[in-house]
């Protein structure tokens, strides 16, 4: 007797169903790691630009920039705005998009290490960015020191 199957079995539809949804898994965690390295990539290029805006106004101005001049500061729209007005003139170099906000102190974080895992300590003359996503968990925080140390805190 010859028998014809008129489509797919309900089992092999859940296998097919379970095999999507173990890719799509997978996917969406690496483009989650995806944009987020490439945001901490914009945010670190964005401190780059900030370093030389801050050699210029140096020139000028006699002294460096600052939005905190304490130890350390607190990276906020507010402050991520007036970088951009005194450093840029206006303009939208810090964008909304990193999701990244900046400012500029006088010295590094407490708790501050460069890349090679050593405390930094106060600066004598110079100035430190700090440019954190500000996200209540697992917030990521990066400095760029004025002499081009960069680390995390």
């Amino acid at each position: 007797m010859i028998t014809r199957s008129s489509g797919f079995s309900l089992v092999e539809l859940l296998v097919v169903i379970a095999i999507v949804g173990i890719l799509s898994a997978i996917g969406v965690t690496m483009y989650d790691g995806y944009i987020g390295t490439s945001k901490r990539s914009a945010a670190s290029n964005t401190m780059q630009t900030v370093s030389l805006a801050q050699s210029e106004y140096y020139s000028n101005m006699g002294t460096y920039y600052y939005t905190s001049a304490g130890t350390g500061c607190t990276p906020s729209e507010t402050s991520s705005d007036n970088i951009e007005e005194f450093l840029f003139n206006g303009a939208d170099i810090i964008t909304k998009e990193s999701d990244f906000n900046m400012c500029i102190a006088l010295s590094p974080p407490a708790g501050a290490e460069n890349e090679s895992g050593e405390e930094m300590e106060e600066n004598e003359m110079g100035y430190v960015v700090v440019a954190s996503d500000g996200k209540a968990k697992n917030p990521t925080n990066l400095f760029l020191n004025h002499d081009g140390t960069k680390g995390t805190y």
